[in-house]
């Protein structure tokens, strides 16, 4: 067994060179490099070693080679979308139909979904389980001091964002308290950090995130030149500029995609489309409708995995997203938009432990143990 500052080391050299999470995790478990208490977890999410796939970490499909779902799912959708449905009911003894129709709503999107809900680690599946009973259980959060009632739940939501649709992972809705909450879910992604990252040039031709980005790189503790630098990606040259951290690395590509989400909710308020016209058939909005965009992240054992520098990947992440929230919601208090607000605090799936544990013993035990 190696001594405890050997591993640290050498989580601080996988880090220094972008190697994802997942690696960490794996490298963990090889060497039995246990950060929690294995034996009180038996039966989580870490330690099933039996029931995936040992080259991907992913749930072995019947049928399928986990590497070609995507391919599978272009041929024939419906088919393997059945087939990855059957798994996760099985692992998760979930019977009921509600289930068939939000995991639908997830793999429809345009992220291909339908590969990635079937790893260990998906953050889309985390959501999933999560919030796809609403219906049937409905879900108390604390938002903005109210508990809000929430009672419907959305998947892979789609808003226009300069050309493109931005996804969003889960939008929660209460009719009782007439609050619609965008969700950005996050599993161990906020753990890859990166010290560099290529952001689309059009964020920077835009007015509202030309200024949104300018000030976090002004008042906080990331940069940019703001120049427009040209890479080739699939033999097309693109335009970027470089968003950098003034120091360290730090989970980048989570701001860029709240800012992306932000424009986004900013053109469903404003705009007209097919898009709202389909949500507002489910949704019941009007002019004191509130709208709140946020983060949830899965935070049970990982909150105190550590980067270089000696901080949690969680604070780090943690004290940038708190300084968008307030570029964000002082970026709104300018506009028109008063019933939309950015949550001030991330929210975290640990604080769903007792919501989970009613519907779904199996998903529970899945993520949180045994306890």
């Amino acid at each position: 067994m190696y001594r405890f500052e050997y591993r640290q080391l050498f989580l601080s050299l996988t880090d220094w060179w972008g190697c994802v999470v997942m690696n960490k995790l794996k490298l963990y478990e090889k060497f039995g490099w246990n950060y929690t208490n294995a034996d009180k977890y038996q039966n989580s999410w870490y330690a099933q070693k039996s029931k995936y796939s040992k080259t991907s970490y992913s749930f072995k499909i019947e049928g399928l080679d986990n590497s070609e779902i995507k391919k599978q799912s272009k041929i024939n959708f419906e088919k393997t979308l059945m087939q990855v449905s059957k798994r996760l009911k099985s692992e998760f003894s979930i019977s009921d139909d509600i289930f068939d129709k939000k995991i639908e709503m997830v793999c429809s999107g345009s992220g291909d979904e339908i590969q990635k809900i079937t790893a260990l680690h998906s953050s889309s599946l985390c959501a999933l389980l999560f919030f796809y009973n609403i219906e049937n259980d409905h879900l108390k959060i604390n938002i903005d001091g109210e508990n809000v009632v929430f009672s419907k739940s959305f998947f892979e939501w789609r808003n226009p964002v300069l050309g493109n649709d931005s996804n969003i992972d889960v939008v929660l809705y209460s009719e009782k308290n007439n609050v619609v909450l965008f969700l950005e879910s996050k599993f161990s992604e906020y753990l890859c950090g990166k010290r560099k990252l290529e952001i689309p040039y059009k964020y920077f031709e835009n007015d509202i995130s030309k200024e949104i980005y300018r000030k976090i790189c002004n008042e906080g503790g990331l940069k940019s030149s703001f120049e427009k630098v040209l890479i080739t990606r699939k033999g097309k040259k693109e335009e970027f500029f470089v968003l950098e951290c003034a120091k360290g690395n730090n989970y980048l590509e989570g701001i860029k995609q709240m800012i992306s989400h932000y424009l986004g909710i900013i053109n469903f308020l404003n705009e007209r489309s097919s898009e709202r016209e389909r949500y507002e058939k489910e949704v019941s909005i009007n002019s004191r409708t509130r709208f709140y965009l946020g983060e949830i992240l899965f935070d049970e054992r990982l909150k105190n995995l550590k980067g270089t520098g000696g901080k949690t990947y969680l604070d780090k992440y943690n004290c940038e997203y708190k300084h968008l929230e307030k570029v964000l919601n002082a970026d709104i208090s300018e506009r028109t938009e008063k019933q939309f607000k950015v949550l001030p605090e991330i929210l975290y799936y640990s604080n769903l432990k007792a919501y989970i544990s009613k519907y779904n013993k199996s998903a529970k035990t899945y993520y949180f143990g045994d306890e």
